[in-house]
């Protein structure tokens, strides 16, 4: 009878376990999701960057930007337009 209740107890914590195994594996998955997605959204960031900078240097280039302020506003118009694309 001890040994029955031996087996029955090491069988519980061997499922136990599993569970802990299966939710650690699920978590390692979902976390991988974010850090992927975040890399994803660093890149978009980067080239949305790259964009807006080379925007800002082709208007310099032509004269049209006459202070910092302008630059400022021309950057947020810029951007805005990013969002709707």
């Amino acid at each position: 009878m001890e040994h029955t209740e031996e087996v029955k107890y090491q069988l519980n914590q061997l499922l136990e376990k599993e569970k802990e195994r299966e939710l650690l594996k699920a978590d390692n998955e979902l976390l991988k999701s974010k850090w992927e997605a975040q890399g994803l959204m660093i890149q978009k960031l980067h080239k949305e960057c790259a964009l807006l900078k080379e925007t800002l240097k082709e208007i310099a280039e032509v004269g049209e930007i006459n202070s910092y302020e302008h630059a400022i506003l021309v950057a947020k118009e810029t951007l805005e337009s990013l969002g709707n694309k």
